[in-house]
């Protein structure tokens, strides 16, 4: 019987921005079904599109790899033949992939609001670099996230010396719009990273990444909209803006209204570093 020729997912990433999937105070992953829920009516390209390099185009086009948009993320899929049949099949990639083959991506935001909304502050140099390889910078990054981690997108700021790397291999990060790079590798030197299994064939578990941008908690202050005097204040405590649910704030018999991502005002140190963040909001 002649093999047959189909496509199965390599690996999987996702971009989850909690501004959009918190509902309220509560993290969208605190448990399984409000997680579901909120992945229901997500969509990550409202705020970012993913463009592969021009190497990466290449390299799509020559291993019969497509890339395929999500609500939540993308996804790469390769041709292979099914080698063995039964309750868990056994694929192999139709063209074998090289262990040193890396497929780097360019993460662009596309909303002029993220930075305000986005948990950012204070990360020295861009882009932020999620690999599976982080290892060949003298200052590492962590490993992006697998699957259900969560470490936040800010830990993966790039070094000075990192930043200039990156900068000489991608000409294209002159752009202001591109955040992040992306760059996953066939063969990592961490085993569960890797997005083959070492005989060729695809693991029977997808490689599953995530990258996770929190949303920006900040002091609201509620201000009079005709004599513009301070009604009343969150501070000390910060408060996250998020698209959806209730975050209550109240005094006494006064309900106050949620803050939205507009413009913010900072107390910074002689060092310019941000100490608090402060979002305005105006009562009629």
């Amino acid at each position: 019987m002649s093999a047959q020729l189909i496509y199965r997912p390599l690996f999987k990433v996702d971009i989850y921005h909690q501004y959009f999937l918190d509902d309220g105070l509560i993290a969208f992953d605190s448990n399984p079904s409000l997680k579901d829920k909120q992945l229901a009516h997500y969509d990550w390209q409202a705020f970012g599109q993913i463009e592969p390099t021009v190497k990466t185009k290449q390299l799509l086009a020559n291993q019969r790899l497509l890339l395929k948009y999500s609500n939540t993320g993308f996804i790469i899929f390769i041709q292979v033949e099914q080698i063995s049949a039964g309750i868990n099949p056994v694929y192999k990639p139709l063209l074998d992939l090289e262990e040193s083959l890396t497929f780097d991506f360019h993460l662009h935001i596309t909303n002029s609001l993220f930075d305000i909304y986005s948990d950012l502050d204070n990360v020295a140099n861009f882009p932020l670099f999620f690999s599976n390889y982080p290892e060949f910078s003298s200052l590492e990054t962590p490993f992006i996230n697998k699957n259900s981690e969560n470490k936040r997108a800010k830990e993966y700021a790039s070094s000075i010396e990192l930043a200039e790397i990156l900068k000489k291999k991608h000409t294209e990060l002159s752009r202001a719009s591109i955040k992040a790079v992306i760059s996953l590798k066939v063969k990592s030197s961490e085993s569960s990273y890797n997005l083959i299994l070492a005989n060729g064939n695809l693991p029977q578990q997808l490689p599953e990444f995530n990258i996770r941008f929190e949303n920006r908690k900040t002091i609201w202050q509620y201000f009079s909209a005709q004599n513009l005097n301070l009604i009343h204040t969150t501070e000390p405590d910060s408060l996250p803006l998020v698209k959806n649910g209730l975050v209550a704030v109240s005094s006494g018999n006064q309900d106050y209204p949620s803050a939205a991502p507009n413009r913010l005002l900072y107390d910074k140190n002689t060092n310019g570093e941000i100490l608090k963040t402060y979002s305005k909001i105006y009562i009629n």
